[in-house]
């Protein structure tokens, strides 16, 4: 991971799920789809960001495209509502990854959770 060229810069993953790294990082979410078998069709709340769905088995997790620090605050915002056992989704990890453009954007991984709300 690293270099100029589009794909993967970093990714931390919570013990007890899968590595992610099949995932098709060197493409904007937006594109992963037609790409990626693991995508699953799911209903999805309203999003200014572009969410999609991945199936590992039986579990499911929501990837979340963002500006990588609102990608982080999102994270630790999640984990201490987590620690206070207050209803929310589980964060399970966060990537960094690099466009073709050059910029560079956060990937926040929950856990979906069957009728949850946005």
């Amino acid at each position: 991971m690293g270099g100029d060229s589009p794909g993967l810069r970093s990714l931390q993953v919570r013990p007890g799920h899968p590595e992610f790294l099949d995932l098709p990082w060197h493409l904007p979410l937006a594109e992963w789809r037609p790409a990626c078998p693991r995508v699953v069709q799911l209903p999805r709340g309203l999003s200014r960001h572009e969410v999609l769905f991945v199936s590992y088995g039986a579990s499911v997790y929501a990837l979340k495209e963002l500006p990588e620090p609102v990608a982080e605050r999102e994270y630790d915002l999640l984990s201490v509502l987590e620690d206070g056992r207050l209803p929310a989704v589980t964060p399970v990890g966060r990537a960094r990854v690099r466009h073709q453009d050059g910029e560079d954007a956060g990937v926040l991984v929950t856990r979906f959770l069957d009728g949850s709300l946005p």
